[in-house]
């Protein structure tokens, strides 16, 4: 076949959901607009065919009267379309918005792109750590935070790890009248789902301090993707030499395309799978209420030992020290981000928090997932 000639490596990526994952579309559902809470159920809404009605059958006047009465939803249950179980401590009268999960096409799931961004982070992080890079990509970022000291944009945030990535994930090739850059992951293909068995809820996710182990009011609810869903993705590696490239730099992009493959990247995501659960277990192995969660943790230590599995946190709720290289940052450049990151989002920004929910009784860190690569 004429694929078999460009792909040097064909498998899956098992992804199995271990407790409720959130991966955020960027819409919040507004009550009585999008949803109604009634009888420990999420109620979707089709808001437009209520409009119309409303509008033929009356004059309203107030904003209120554009509005659903969840508090009388049995008389408008014939707007809903759907329904999802809540899990919640909070009354459901008192659920203003709910983040809506990522969706594909209509169908809410976990695209290939979220994936292969875990893969990215993981693989940046394991060649820094295997290259001895740490000390050039310390000095890359902070040199790029001190551009950013006295006037901060959130755009330009977006830009930190650029010149990290640069670094290390890409080349620049020049030739006379062009100019481009190549990337390390262009050979690395991944698609959306080809095949689901997925469980959906709303959940109340709930946030702790760590410091001082109590919990605050910092509650958000979210479409949760629910443990023991697991989706399967195809992946392909192109071969090395089917690119179209300046024969001048093939040595350069050989050596670049061989830090993808396979075998490299079961290894980056061990070593980073790690990273995050020792980094977790000692942020919440003194925390009492969170005893289970401690359990859970150890759980996946030992199980990183056993088989060839990675263990991650993906989506909204995980935190930044789950989705970027900060772990290997100093001191002195980590503090700096922080003050950066504080003064653009106009709040503190740092670890001290972790967010949780309730899963079977028992309070669980949102968003682990188990991953496999397959042949």
């Amino acid at each position: 076949m004429e694929e078999d000639n460009v792909i040097e490596f064909k498998g899956k990526i098992r992804l199995n959901v271990l407790t409720p994952v959130h991966i955020w579309s960027g819409i919040d559902l507004i009550s009585s607009i999008d949803f109604c809470g009634y009888e420990n159920k999420i109620y979707y809404l089709r808001y437009l065919d209520f409009l119309k009605d409303i509008i033929k059958t009356a004059k309203p006047h107030r904003a209120e009267e554009f509005k659903v009465p969840c508090d009388y939803f049995s008389k408008y249950k014939k707007y809903a379309y759907e329904h999802l179980e809540i899990i919640s401590e909070t009354p459901i009268g008192k659920i203003g918005k709910i983040k809506q999960f990522m969706r594909i096409g209509n169908k809410r799931s976990i695209p290939g792109s979220s994936v292969k961004g875990l893969l990215r982070t993981a693989l940046l992080y394991y060649i820094i750590k295997t290259k001895g890079m740490i000390g050039i990509v310390n000095s890359k970022v902070h040199s790029k935070l001190h551009t950013l000291r006295r006037s901060v944009r959130k755009k330009e945030l977006k830009d930190v790890g650029t010149p990290v990535e640069d670094e290390v994930l890409r080349i620049e090739i020049k030739g006379k009248g062009f100019k481009f850059k190549v990337d390390a992951l262009n050979r690395l293909l991944i698609s959306d789902p080809v095949s689901e068995k997925t469980e959906f809820k709303v959940r109340e996710i709930l946030a702790f301090e760590i410091k001082r182990g109590i919990r605050r009011k910092l509650t958000v609810f979210a479409e949760t993707l629910e443990p023991n869903s697991e989706l399967v993705y195809d992946i392909s590696l192109l071969k090395r030499d089917t690119f179209n490239v300046v024969r001048p730099s093939m040595t350069r992009i050989t050596k670049l395309y061989n830090l993808v493959d396979v075998s490299i990247l079961k290894n980056a995501l061990k070593e980073f799978s790690k990273e995050v659960v020792n980094y977790e277990l000692e942020r919440v192995r003194k925390i009492q209420t969170l005893g289970k969660y401690t359990e859970f943790l150890k759980d996946i230590l030992e199980n990183i030992k056993k088989n060839d599995s990675a263990y991650l946190k993906i989506g909204l709720f995980s935190g930044h020290m789950f989705k970027t290289i900060d772990s290997l940052l100093s001191n002195n450049t980590y503090n700096l981000l922080k003050r950066i990151m504080s003064k653009a989002y106009k709040r503190t920004w740092d670890d001290l928090i972790v967010r949780i929910t309730r899963y079977k009784g028992d309070l669980l860190g949102v968003g682990w997932i188990k991953i496999t690569i397959e042949k």
